[in-house]
């Protein structure tokens, strides 16, 4: 009987450990394949923006042979969505809630775009930024 207890406080780091590493204690989504954005197979068509974009992830390329920062709704928490009206209008969603408006004449206007099927790329990689790909809803 005396020996139970010692067994116990030998198993349990294995047991914790276990546990922990099961948890997803590190949830970064690294089953993707990011690479830059050919905009050639997008067209930029305000006619195909109308309706809702769920947020995929967002990229930053830095040097050319450096991996980019990855951002998705899995690595950082939250759901980000984008609703165009048809009115010229943008909506942007955080976690369901509206978190602002803008026209998507003045939101595009310096960023390169275009739709291709489901997705819609957003780009600033030509002004230091990131690119954004949303999926139809």
């Amino acid at each position: 009987m005396r020996n139970q207890p010692f067994r116990f406080f030998h198993i349990l780091p294995l047991v914790l450990i276990f546990f922990i590493s099961s948890c997803g204690v590190n949830d970064a989504d690294t089953s993707l394949d990011i690479r830059p954005i050919d905009f050639s197979e997008f067209d930029a068509d305000f006619s195909q923006l109308t309706g809702s974009w769920d947020w995929q992830y967002t990229a930053s390329f830095g040097d050319d042979n450096a991996e980019p920062f990855v951002q998705t709704p899995l690595s950082t928490g939250n759901d980000r969505s984008i609703f165009f009206p048809g009115n010229g209008q943008m909506e942007f969603y955080l976690n369901g809630d509206l978190d602002r408006q803008e026209t998507a004449n003045e939101y595009l206007q310096n960023r390169i775009w275009g739709v291709r099927g489901d997705s819609l790329a957003i780009s600033e990689a030509h002004l230091g930024g990131p690119e954004v790909l949303y999926i139809r809803e």
